[in-house]
């Protein structure tokens, strides 16, 4: 084997791994859209294990770029599941977040404005402003939003919980904007108590 064919495997296995984790989260996940992304899942590893394999029986293998330990396929480029506005990897402790129970953001689920807390056992936790957990389980998605918008959502919630399973996503209707700057806010809190009673 050579060394171009060695690198197209390691990418192939780091990606495998990565959609094997994709897959099974969507998997068992409670969301049912969840569970449908799955098969989306499961056929862009299908894709994978033929292009590698096309890739070693060839004389040549394809160019492969590793960008964030994923293989993008110059010659057979492979599509990305549709990654959503916002990205809970640039939070950090203390950065005011809309945090959901499932990553489809449907307000159907246990959904909360907060403070960012941590990370643990795949979950992330949010803290109101006493510092309390918001859910004990935490939360699958977070991402930082504005003091504006947390307050719009928290006098918004009754409308947006009452709306029909699938309706809405708490984290598409937004747009980056909503995303740029948290912080806190006196008001809010009182808002927030408010609606907790």
């Amino acid at each position: 084997m050579t060394n171009e064919q060695l690198d197209v495997v390691t990418k192939a296995l780091r990606r495998a791994w990565s959609l094997g984790q994709t897959y099974w989260s969507q998997a068992d996940s409670e969301s049912y859209s969840q569970n449908r992304r799955a098969d989306e899942t499961q056929l862009a590893f299908q894709r994978l294990v033929e292009d590698t394999r096309a890739a070693l029986a060839s004389d040549h293998a394809l160019a492969c770029t590793a960008s964030n330990d994923s293989m993008a396929v110059s010659a057979a480029p492979q599509a990305e599941p549709k990654r959503e506005p916002l990205s809970d990897e640039q939070v950090t402790k203390g950065e005011y977040v809309l945090a959901t129970k499932f990553g489809d953001g449907d307000p159907g689920d246990h959904w909360g404005v907060g403070f960012y807390d941590r990370f643990a056992n795949g979950r992330h936790y949010v803290v109101d402003s006493a510092g309390k957990q918001i859910r004990g389980n935490g939360f699958r998605r977070v991402g930082r939003i504005t003091v504006d918008v947390g307050r719009w959502f928290l006098s918004a919630g009754r409308s947006l919980e009452a709306s029909p399973p699938g309706t809405v996503n708490l984290w598409t209707m937004l747009t980056e904007r909503a995303h740029r700057i948290g912080g806190t806010d006196p008001a809010l809190d009182d808002l927030q108590a408010k609606e907790r009673a």
